[in-house]
């Protein structure tokens, strides 16, 4: 099942804490340049850490058939959020998705994240996919750790000095998975 049919639900308004909302949609080709804004919103340490999953998801997702989800959160005609699911390339791996989720500081703590996350699970569902793999800087993304965490994704490892900041200095990397089985479990109350 190609990712191109989960199109069809979306767009969709997602609802913060605060009562406001945001337009939840695919990214759209041509939209470098938004992506682009947003990379700039994130703090410096985070922006580095962000722009290779995301630039990749983007690029991805403009290719037919690639097998790729990446979502824009849009307050108006800004992106204030930013979720990917990558389908693993080749057979062996295909049943098992690669997710990222990043959100500008202004948004963090109303929600967006964890409803961006719970975006990507349907969509990895929809598409029969078996797992999740999610990965996150411990000190960095301690929060969206923690949203894994609730959503069901158990910690796996940590890769020590797994990222690199700006300065050159040495993150560990939390990584995540979850069970799709698990999720859908969890989603049938």
């Amino acid at each position: 099942m190609e990712m191109p049919l989960l199109n069809s639900s979306y767009p969709r308004p997602i609802v913060l804490r605060d009562s406001r909302s945001v337009l939840v949609r695919p990214m759209q080709p041509g939209e470098g340049p938004r992506v682009q804004r947003f990379l700039q919103a994130l703090p410096e340490e985070e922006r580095l850490l962000q722009e290779g999953r995301l630039l990749l998801s983007w690029e991805r997702s403009e290719t037919p058939g690639e097998g790729a989800l990446a979502l824009l959160a849009l307050d108006g005609e800004e992106a204030v959020g930013v979720a990917s699911l990558a389908r693993r390339p080749g057979r062996a791996r295909a049943h098992v998705g690669d997710i990222g989720v990043a959100v500008v500081p202004a948004y963090r703590h109303r929600g967006l994240g964890s409803a961006l996350l719970r975006e990507l699970c349907e969509a990895a569902s929809a598409l029969g996919l078996e797992k999740l793999i999610y990965e996150a800087v411990a000190d960095l993304e301690a929060d969206a750790i923690r949203a894994a965490e609730w959503a069901g994704f158990m910690r796996l490892c940590i890769l020590e000095g797994g990222a690199r900041d700006p300065q050159g200095r040495p993150h560990d990397v939390v990584i995540m998975a979850l069970p799709m089985s698990r999720w859908r479990q969890w989603t049938r109350f």
